[in-house]
């Protein structure tokens, strides 16, 4: 009776630390549950990270679907913030954009052009896009400017009546003429009219002669036929932004068919570009750059010999028909 009379006034305190400690050990157990289920930081990053490609439906980390490419952001709704941002990668004013990389086709062209051939791709514009734009832009200022190419298409060069009234020619020669005469107006009219086109097969020769004469260059040897072909693409941007500038200031457009700058000028700007590209000495670059042209030249030549002897043969056919 005395001993547990001296510790009932203790009673209510051993009920209040009981329950104190029997609190702090819940807390503790809950800790120690959520210690032990928690994700670790990488699981964390998976489920936090996930996303769901809404073109092909394929689950994963990251800003970009690795299936087929597309952004993170690419199923949100058309915004038109969306919108003006889309318009401005057409026109080459987005991430990659054309004015950077026509900028450095004017003052580091072979260098640039060098970075591209070797990997470099994602901060350039790309080629074969930077081409027909600028060739729509070109064939835009063209229209609004008075051109010296419909007098040549309209001259007396290629007038057949006046070599009928001062020769007495025979029938066959004055069919040939007037065939001749009719399909050099198409191919010129019809590479005026095609530019883009047009600039892709010239420039295809010059990349067949450019993989012959550079393919054992210092800086880029033993490139494919393929890559030279890239590279003459843009020179052909570079060589068309220079036109589109010229014909800018003159308020007029060129006699020339391709570019509206003279030859000899185009002979150094390339000149120039190989030098930087490929690495050679300045008198062997410019020494292979007039081979290059000479090349082209004999097989621009070649094709209009066998097209004029294909004509020939069938006038005389329908002659004798």
């Amino acid at each position: 009776m005395l001993l547990s009379f001296s510790l009932s006034p203790f009673t209510p305190d051993m009920q209040i630390l009981s329950d104190t400690l029997r609190f702090l050990s819940n807390i503790w157990e809950r800790m120690r549950k959520c210690i032990h289920n928690s994700p670790s930081p990488s699981t964390w990053t998976m489920q936090n990270g996930l996303h769901v490609c809404a073109n092909c439906n394929y689950t994963f980390v990251g800003n970009f679907c690795p299936r087929c490419g597309q952004s993170r952001h690419g199923g949100n709704r058309l915004t038109i913030r969306l919108t003006l941002k889309r318009a401005f990668d057409v026109w080459g004013l987005g991430n990659r954009s054309l004015p950077r990389t026509i900028l450095h086709l004017f003052y580091r062209p072979g260098f640039m052009i060098q970075d591209y051939l070797k990997g470099k791709r994602q901060a350039y514009f790309p080629p074969f896009k930077m081409l027909f734009l600028l060739t729509a832009l070109y064939t835009t200022i063209l229209y609004y400017l008075p051109s010296a190419q419909e007098g040549l298409l309209d001259s007396d060069i290629f007038n057949t009546n006046i070599i009928t009234e001062t020769k007495e020619e025979t029938q066959i020669t004055q069919s040939f003429l007037q065939q001749a005469t009719y399909y050099i107006k198409f191919f010129l009219k019809t590479c005026t009219e095609h530019r883009a086109a047009a600039l892709i097969l010239i420039h295809s020769l010059f990349a067949i002669s450019t993989f012959l004469l550079f393919r054992h260059s210092p800086s880029l040897p033993k490139l494919s036929i393929s890559e030279h072909f890239f590279s003459q693409i843009f020179i052909s941007c570079q060589l068309l932004t220079l036109s589109i500038l010229v014909d800018i200031i003159t308020r007029n457009t060129s006699q020339y068919l391709f570019y509206s700058i003279p030859n000899l000028l185009i002979l150094a700007i390339v000149c120039y570009d190989y030098w930087q590209l490929y690495g050679y000495s300045l008198i062997r670059t410019l020494w292979k750059t007039l081979l290059s042209f000479l090349f082209s030249f004999l097989v621009l030549s070649v094709i209009c010999i066998a097209l004029a002897c294909y004509l020939l043969s069938e006038t005389i056919s329908n002659a004798h028909l």
